[in-house]
C-alpha cells in the first residue's frame, strides 16, 4: 500500500533543493549574506524533515531501503560520470560535456570515499555527497532510536544525538572521514529535533511570534558566516546547529503557508510542479550535480552574456538554466526505461515483485 505524501513536506523539500541549485550557482559570491542565509537551512531541512517522518524500523529493513533510495542514484550518477569520462578520452562530445576528474582512479576513488569536499588525496564527490550522507545518518539515527532504558528514553535519545553532533564538528577539525561521515554525524541533532516535533505535534504549538523570532535569529546567524555542512564547518559550531533548525522551521512554516495559499486559490498546475519537484528532489539534485560537473553550458551562458549585459543578469540567466535542466531532466528521466529504476525506484520498481524484509 502505497503511502499518502503530505503537501506541505513535499513543497518543503521543493524550496530546499531549488535553493541548493540557487546556492551552487552563486559560488562565485561566497561569503555574501544571501549565499550563508541559503547554506543556513538548503540540506538541513531535509534531515528535520527526515526526522519528522521517521519512524522506528528494523535494521535491515532500513539498509535495504536506503540502498534502494540512497545509494542506487548515487552510484548511478558516478556510472553516467563514467560514461562521460570515457566519451571525452576518446573525443566524443568535447563540445557538450567536460568533467571534472580527469581519470578513472580518481573517479572511483572519489565515489567509495564519499566525501563533499577535496581530503588530501581524496577528490571530492562534490553535491551528491549528501546521499551518502543521509544514508550513513539515517542508520545512526535509527540507532540511537533503538535504544530504550525506561521513562527517559527520549531525553537520553536527544543526549546522545547532540553528543554525535558535538563529535561530528569536533572531528571536523581534524579529519575528513570517508562516507560524510562527519556530516551525518552533525545531522544527528536535526533529525532529533524533527522527531520530536512530530512527536509532540509541536509545529502546531508554535506562535506567529516565535516565528518571528525564529526568523530573526537564523538571520543573525547567516551574519556571521557559512555553515558548510559536507564539511562539517561553520563560524560558530553551536550558533550554526541552532540556526539551521530556526531556518528549518521558517521553511516549514513557509511551507505550510504557500500549501494552503495554492489549496485556496486553485493554483493547480503550479501546485503540481511544486509538489514533483518535492517529491523528487534527490533527482533533481542528481541531474544538478551532472550538470556542475559534467556540462558546459552554464559556463558558455556566463561567458557569452559576460560584458553585454549588466553585471549579475549573467549569472541570473545562468540560475534559470539551472533550474530548468535539473528539473527538465528529472521529468524526463520517468521515459527512459532501467535508469528511471536507478532515480526513482519508488515508482519505477527495479523488480516488480519485492522481497519482504524483517
Amino acid at each position: 500500500m502505497t503511502k499518502k505524501r503530505i503537501d506541505w513536506i513535499d513543497v518543503a523539500r521543493c524550496i530546499a533543493i531549488l535553493s541548493v541549485v540557487i546556492g551552487h550557482t552563486m559560488a562565485g559570491l561566497n561569503r555574501s549574506y544571501l549565499y550563508n542565509l541559503i547554506y543556513l537551512y538548503d540540506l538541513p531541512v531535509f534531515f528535520f524533515l527526515s526526522g519528522y517522518l521517521y519512524h522506528q524500523k528494523g535494521y535491515k529493513k532500513l539498509l535495504m531501503n536506503d540502498i534502494k533510495f540512497l545509494l542506487m542514484p548515487y552510484l548511478a550518477v558516478n556510472a553516467i560520470k563514467l560514461v562521460i569520462l570515457a566519451m571525452l578520452q576518446h573525443h566524443i562530445g568535447t563540445g557538450i560535456f567536460t568533467i571534472n576528474l580527469h581519470s578513472f582512479q580518481s573517479l572511483m576513488i572519489a565515489t567509495l570515499y564519499g566525501d563533499g569536499m577535496n581530503y588530501r588525496s581524496f577528490p571530492a564527490v562534490n553535491a551528491i555527497w549528501f546521499l551518502m550522507a543521509m544514508f550513513v545518518a539515517n542508520q545512526l539515527f535509527n540507532l540511537v532510536m533503538r535504544i530504550n532504558i525506561g521513562e527517559r528514553t527520549l531525553a537520553f535519545q536527544g543526549f546522545i544525538s547532540l553528543i554525535l553532533t558535538g563529535l561530528g564538528f569536533g572531528i571536523a577539525h581534524f579529519v575528513s572521514l570517508p562516507l560524510s561521515i562527519n556530516s551525518a554525524l552533525i545531522a544527528q541533532f536535526l533529525l532529533y529535533m524533527g522527531y520530536i516535533f512530530q512527536t509532540k505535534n509541536l509545529l502546531l504549538e508554535i506562535s506567529k511570534w516565535q516565528y518571528v523570532f525564529l526568523g530573526v535569529a537564523a538571520l543573525l546567524v547567516a551574519s556571521f558566516g557559512t555553515f558548510y555542512m559536507d564539511a562539517a564547518t561553520a563560524p560558530s559550531e553551536l550558533m550554526a546547529i541552532a540556526g539551521s533548525l530556526a531556518a528549518s522551521l521558517c521553511v516549514v512554516k513557509i511551507s505550510m503557508m504557500i500549501t494552503n495559499y495554492l489549496n485556496t486559490h486553485g493554483w493547480k498546475k503550479f501546485e503540481r510542479l511544486m509538489l514533483f519537484i518535492g517529491a523528487q528532489s534527490l533527482t533533481v539534485l542528481c541531474f544538478h550535480l551532472l550538470d556542475l560537473d559534467c556540462l558546459r553550458f552554464y559556463t558558455d551562458i556566463i561567458q557569452g552574456l559576460s560584458g553585454k549585459v549588466p553585471r549579475g543578469i549573467p549569472v541570473l540567466v545562468g540560475m534559470v538554466y539551472r533550474i530548468i535542466w535539473a528539473v527538465g531532466m528529472t521529468w524526463g528521466v520517468r521515459f527512459i526505461p532501467v535508469l528511471r529504476s536507478f532515480f526513482m525506484p519508488r515508482s519505477f520498481p527495479m523488480f516488480k515483485k519485492q522481497l519482504k524484509v524483517s
